[in-house]
């Protein structure tokens, strides 16, 4: 009855401002304008097109996909002058036996479990992503890089971990480094909270952080300063690959970068 009025009553209809002047924060004159438009079919249409379906409908007419071994050997390239990856045995028959470097699961062993580089944080019982980040915020001295490799930050999108943070405290830091939807490295400026691309930051490495989601823990590569302290996340699943990786994020560990490890109740007691 209420929309069949908003059709035919010209107060209503003279009431409604041109469209250029409405006043987002007006909700009488939005409640109006919902009543007179929301069953024009191009309304409809365009909400559809516009957020609906490109939001829930994302498709590609033609995907290729191949493993590794696959674009190593010859099944799809006669001619390979490059193939680059961790050293692995799993590598394509036509490349031969993987030549690894004498001495090199050794040496990260050693830094990974030097007293001196790695420390660790029990995070205690009744922990939340929030606690996590805000122990990560204030702490003192201040951590430079949060390195999930525990999938411990969970509901939050990289800008919303990368706001809190800065909201939360990081003194001394002026932005904090992220990885967007499209693995983009983008930075959210303290000032203004405003977000740009990495190579339009102008901030120093000394006064950034840097965030990196539990699927960017591997093969990622973001400066960092030379003395810089990244806090690691430690989940029950991870194996000495996940965890070697996530903390070779920081390309310095060992020699002036350091970490710590966030040991939470759950990990502790499997140790």
């Amino acid at each position: 009855e209420e929309e069949e009025r908003a059709r035919i009553d010209p107060d209503l209809l003279n009431s409604v401002w041109p469209l250029h002047m409405i006043d987002f924060k007006d909700e009488e004159q939005f409640h109006v304008l919902f009543l007179l438009l929301r069953r024009l079919p191009q309304v409809v249409e365009w909400y559809l097109c516009n957020h609906v379906f490109p939001l829930t409908m994302r498709f590609q007419p033609q995907k290729l996909s191949a493993s590794g071994q696959e674009v190593g050997g010859d099944l799809v390239f006669g001619r390979r002058l490059g193939f680059s990856g961790t050293p692995s045995n799993l590598l394509p028959v036509e490349l031969g036996t993987c030549c690894f470097e004498k001495g090199d699961d050794g040496k990260i062993l050693h830094t990974l479990t030097d007293p001196s580089v790695a420390f660790i944080d029990l995070i205690p019982d009744g922990w939340s992503v929030e606690s996590i980040l805000d122990r990560i915020a204030a702490a003192d001295p201040p951590f430079h890089a949060l390195i999930d490799t525990g999938a411990l930050i969970t509901g939050f999108n990289n800008l919303a971990v990368a706001r809190y943070l800065l909201e939360k405290g990081l003194k001394g830091f002026d932005a904090v480094v992220f990885l967007d939807s499209q693995d983009r490295k983008m930075a959210l400026v303290r000032s203004g909270m405003a977000v740009v691309r990495i190579d339009q930051l102008g901030v120093g490495l000394d006064r950034r952080f840097t965030f990196y989601d539990q699927c960017h823990t591997t093969g990622m590569d973001i400066r960092q300063h030379y003395t810089a302290r990244a806090c690691l996340t430690v989940g029950k699943d991870m194996t000495l690959r996940d965890f070697a990786q996530g903390a070779y994020r920081m390309r310095g560990v060992g020699n002036g970068q350091t970490l710590t490890l966030f040991l939470i109740p759950e990990v502790k007691s499997l140790i």
